[in-house]
């Protein structure tokens, strides 16, 4: 049989199991605070150096947002007081910002105009669409254009030489976002160059001028001696016929054409200066009707002259020389106009005493008498932008190989040399006239 526990004893275990049970609550409870403070310790540990990263974080984005601020000012600065051009625009050809400097440029009060005006750059900067094309190919290709060179068109219709530099910018899978670059006007260095690259032809044509006439006063040299022994041997037959009879008559048109060629030497050795210029008096009408004389011998049927010699007092004093180039000069310039339809060639000659209503045009013809050479034309007429330079060395609207520029400034400079004037009068379709005014030998 078990044993009976008595009463007391019973209460006084458990008391003991109670207490027991209580320390090990409160040392579980102990050991649970020590572990909750020690996490709550890590955590805000953990905590203070998270708070301590965003707050360096923080720091750091305000310094790199100040720096792009500052960075944002100094570029908008650059951009609106950039002596030159500068933009950024589309792919598709839209501006998505111009500076001042660009505007200005293209004739633009501010670049919120020219913006608000030009809808697409091909069509309303590029001269030539071609270009545009270039640019972009270009760019596309290289990321990149360098010094490209080309016309533009100004607000009012000016055209402008440009060089561009410019690049592309990306998003990081490629795409075009936009073009920016700068421009610079170099209308003046390409209209230096144009100069230079014309003075230049004019230096090689003038070294070829005068190659062609050391080898024109050469050859007349030698054609002036075989002239000369032609003529000696014709007068030497023509002591040894008849006169009157038929070689003596033949004899005589050889003698005269050979002395026609004497004269024809004697021009082409004026004009190579080789012969210096000899001054006398000469009728200006018994000229006119000589190159009348020998362009009738090759006109063709569409051309016909007109013959208005009414001068009464025609003598000047002159190089007869001299005079033929500027009458074969001005009468074959007015064939030329009339070659395609045809027409009438006037040849006038008139006596008129100064001074003329008119001022002149050229030259610095005293008053008195003069005598009045006027070569008119029905041909297609001398267009406005073109007439003012006619007299310019090189000049000329004929086709490469018909013509060198010189005949009319070579008139030019006869007459003037001759204290005389040449004008022109001309437009599109009506012809042209030129009037030369000589003064007579005794208006001096």
């Amino acid at each position: 049989m078990t044993p009976e526990i008595s009463e007391p004893q019973t209460e006084a275990n458990l008391l003991a199991e109670a207490i027991h049970a209580r320390k090990e609550l409160e040392a579980e409870l102990n050991r649970t605070q020590r572990n909750l403070a020690a996490r709550v310790a890590a955590r805000t540990a953990a905590l203070r150096r998270t708070n301590e990263q965003y707050y360096n974080e923080i720091l750091e984005r305000r310094k790199a947002e100040r720096a792009l601020r500052a960075a944002e000012r100094k570029y908008r600065g650059f951009f609106e007081n950039a002596v030159e051009g500068a933009y950024q625009s589309t792919a598709e050809g839209q501006y998505l910002s111009v500076n001042p400097a660009l505007a200005r440029l293209y004739g633009y009060a501010s670049p919120a105009e020219m913006m608000s005006t030009i809808g697409n750059i091909a069509r309303d900067i590029y001269v030539e669409a071609d270009k545009r094309r270039h640019f972009q190919e270009t760019i596309e290709r290289n990321g990149e254009v360098r010094n490209l060179e080309y016309q533009v068109r100004q607000r009012g219709g000016r055209i402008l030489w440009i060089s561009e530099n410019a690049r592309v910018a990306r998003n990081r899978k490629g795409k075009v976002l936009y073009y920016e670059g700068t421009i610079r006007d170099i209308t003046r260095s390409k209209k230096a160059e144009a100069e230079a690259a014309r003075l230049e032809k004019q230096l090689l044509q003038l070294q070829k001028m005068e190659a062609i006439g050391t080898l024109a006063s050469g050859i007349a040299h030698d054609f002036n001696n075989i002239l000369s022994a032609i003529i000696g041997h014709v007068e030497l037959a023509q002591d040894n016929l008849p006169r009157g009879g038929p070689a003596d008559s033949h004899l005589r048109e050889v003698l005269g054409v050979t002395q026609r060629a004497k004269q024809l030497v004697g021009q082409i050795l004026a004009f190579s200066r080789e012969n210096p210029s000899e001054r006398r008096p000469v009728r200006l009408g018994a000229i006119c009707r000589e190159i009348i004389r020998l362009l009738r011998a090759t006109l063709s049927p569409s051309i016909k002259i007109r013959e208005e010699l009414s001068a009464g007092d025609d003598e000047i004093i002159a190089d007869p020389a001299q005079l033929h180039q500027v009458l074969l000069n001005l009468c074959t310039n007015a064939v030329y106009a009339m070659e395609a339809k045809g027409g009438v060639l006037t040849v006038r000659l008139e006596n008129v005493t100064l001074p003329l209503p008119a001022p002149p045009a050229s030259g610095q013809l005293k008053k008195g008498s003069c005598v009045r050479l006027i070569v008119k034309d029905t041909g297609q007429g001398i267009p406005l932008e073109v007439i003012g330079r006619i007299f310019e060395p090189f000049f000329t609207t004929k086709p490469v190989g018909e013509g060198t520029g010189l005949g009319l400034s070579v008139v030019h400079g006869i007459v003037k040399s001759h204290g005389g004037e040449i004008r022109v009068a001309s437009a599109p379709g009506l012809g042209s006239t030129f009037t030369v005014h000589l003064p007579t030998a005794g208006a001096g």
